[in-house]
């Protein structure tokens, strides 16, 4: 009997079993399922590199300057509204007033009309009179706000008519912006550049797109410095003839500020002892040509720095930028031309 009872009890329990290893496969199945949409909804963390990097703030700060040419758009049509309906406000009163000024002549003309010769004469005289009265207050008050006011005699500065003449010899470039002045590593960049690009030639062989995105070079002195190459093949005549030459160069760059601050005051700067000043005694007056990068909130500053350096014997030259625009360059560029 007990034998029997084993056997007629076996298939529950084998049941019993598939049902417990049922369960634990859908409750496997919908773990992977939980992790799997987990995984797929989880935020990417994608790490920029350096050249991505530099290629954000640069978007960052076209951004910027975009916004900030929106709202002085916006300014000035609020401003204009504002003028235009001033314009028809005083446009209005200024033809009540014509028209009272008339209605006051009109009423003195009929009052003349009713009196005599002698009547005229007389009233004609007390019209002078008050308004010769009137001519003469002013007079008067022009008189004494003229004694009241110092002899302040008026200074032209008298410079002679500046030559102009294209640079050659050594450069030295300063950021005129927000009224501050920085040095510029021109040079020391372009420096750079090249030797990121010798180091580049296989990848510019192998890849047709010569995107200038990736060629970003810096920083140096608060400045990165991004440039475009180019491929070229051309034909060159020398002593033993014509030859090929081909190869990869450069044709433009930008050069990028790291911040907004860069540099220092210009008045600070123009002292002894400060950075500007530093810069200049390190290059000899005779031989180098100081360019300024002028912003346009900057020009004020631009004439006292321009007048130290001529003071100094330095040869300078001007390139005025519009807000927003990057210190830029290229092969088909001008050369700075000095006074």
């Amino acid at each position: 009997m007990a034998r029997r009872a084993t056997e007629e009890m076996s298939p529950a329990g084998h049941d019993s079993f598939l049902d417990i290893v049922t369960n634990m496969v859908g409750i496997l199945i919908i773990l992977v399922m939980v992790v799997g949409m987990r995984i797929r909804n989880a935020p990417v963390e994608i790490k920029l590199d350096e050249a991505a990097q530099a290629e954000a703030a640069a978007l960052a700060q076209d951004e910027a300057t975009e916004r900030s040419m929106r709202e002085d758009v916006l300014k000035t049509v609020e401003e204009t509204r504002r003028l235009q309906a001033e314009t028809g406000l005083r446009d209005a009163q200024r033809l009540v007033l014509a028209r009272e000024v008339a209605q006051w002549e009109d009423r003195l003309a009929k009052r003349r009309s009713q009196l005599d010769a002698e009547a005229r004469d007389a009233f004609d005289l007390r019209r002078a009179v008050a308004a010769a009265r009137t001519t003469l207050d002013e007079l008067e008050t022009a008189r004494v706000r003229a004694e009241a006011t110092p002899d302040r005699p008026e200074i032209i500065k008298n410079r002679p008519t500046p030559l102009s003449k294209p640079v050659d010899g050594p450069e030295l470039h300063f950021q005129l912006r927000g009224g501050r002045i920085a040095l510029v590593p021109v040079e020391p960049l372009l420096r750079l550049a090249q030797e990121d690009m010798r180091k580049k030639l296989h990848d510019f062989a192998r890849h047709p797109d010569l995107s200038e995105s990736a060629n970003v070079v810096g920083p140096e002195g608060g400045f990165r410095f991004r440039y475009a190459v180019e491929r070229f093949d051309e034909l060159v005549r020398g002593p033993e003839g014509t030859a090929r030459r081909e190869g990869i160069r450069m044709v433009r760059w930008t050069v990028m500020p790291a911040s907004s601050d860069l540099g220092e005051p210009v008045d600070a700067a123009l002292a002894e002892g400060s950075q500007f000043r530093r810069a200049l005694g390190a290059h000899d007056p005779s031989r180098t040509t100081v360019t300024l990068w002028v912003y346009e909130d900057s020009f004020e500053s631009f004439r006292k720095v321009r007048d130290e350096l001529h003071r100094l014997g330095y040869l300078c030259a001007g390139r005025p930028l519009p807000g927003g625009v990057l210190i830029s360059g290229s092969i088909d560029g001008t050369k700075s031309a000095a006074e």
